[in-house]
């Protein structure tokens, strides 16, 4: 059994192994706590579902582009800060929601049953995109324009890899979760679906982690966006590209200083 087990946390990789444990650990924790207001069917539905689908996300992104980066020849790393940001990202969305009430009740599952809801999902979908991005771009440039401490630690690293996606002081982290959830509330008909809010994290998370890996495979997103496919010139030359999907932001910012 020991020997089965070792060959299971191979296959997923340390990354997505690390996720499952945090989010197992979380999903423990929160149904003891939920199981005495809800029914069981309607765990799904509960306040946690978000940030575990982040996190498992998280994990699997970088753990994909983290393999082709080690068969470029990159050496593994050490898994204790991802660990350690996975859990502050839990601790700060579960003291978030102390604060502020998660609109988990309010919320359609979104699930399709025509041609036009799936239209309203795509439609959720890509402004929740578009708006972190928009967001996310003014708060970047900010930091860059007064040289934030906080955002140093993001530019710390001398081999940009997929995993430094996540490495980042608390305080940086903080306003990208922030960001997001904002941008998840709501939808321009109401309450943003379930079904949208979760693929809305699939996504993000993909192409952040995309940005960030020096292999060139999977090239999916820095195929088709030059926020994602210039990331790394960023990091590694100083470009000054803020935008971390699309590039028509950074783009108006040159040629308006031009």
């Amino acid at each position: 059994m020991p020997q089965a087990g070792m060959v299971f946390c191979d296959d997923l990789g340390p990354t997505t192994t690390a996720g499952l444990c945090v989010v197992m650990s979380m999903f423990g924790m929160a149904s003891l706590l939920e199981i005495q207001r809800t029914e069981l069917q309607n765990l799904l539905r509960a306040w946690w579902v978000d940030p575990a689908v982040a996190t498992l996300s998280f994990s699997f992104w970088i753990d994909l582009y983290d393999r082709e980066e080690r068969k470029l020849g990159c050496s593994p790393r050490d898994g204790a800060s991802l660990i350690s940001a996975l859990l502050l990202y839990w601790v700060g969305v579960g003291a978030w929601c102390c604060v502020v009430p998660p609109p988990a009740a309010q919320l359609p599952d979104g699930i399709p049953t025509s041609l036009l809801q799936v239209g309203e999902v795509v439609v959720e979908l890509l402004v929740g995109i578009v708006l972190y991005d928009f967001i996310f771009f003014l708060i970047h440039w900010g930091m860059h324009a007064r040289g934030a401490a906080a955002h140093k630690r993001h530019h710390s690293m001398g081999e940009l890899r997929a995993r430094d996606v996540l490495e980042h002081s608390a305080v940086d982290g903080a306003l990208q979760v922030l960001v997001n959830i904002m941008v998840q509330r709501h939808s321009l008909w109401g309450p943003k679906s379930r079904l949208a809010r979760a693929l809305h994290n699939i996504v993000v998370t993909w192409m952040l982690t995309e940005s960030h890996t020096c292999a060139p495979t999977f090239y999916v997103w820095r195929r088709w966006l030059e926020g994602v496919r210039r990331h790394r010139a960023h990091h590694l030359q100083g470009a000054q590209y803020y935008q971390q999907f699309f590039g028509y932001l950074d783009n108006a910012r040159a040629t308006a200083l031009d």
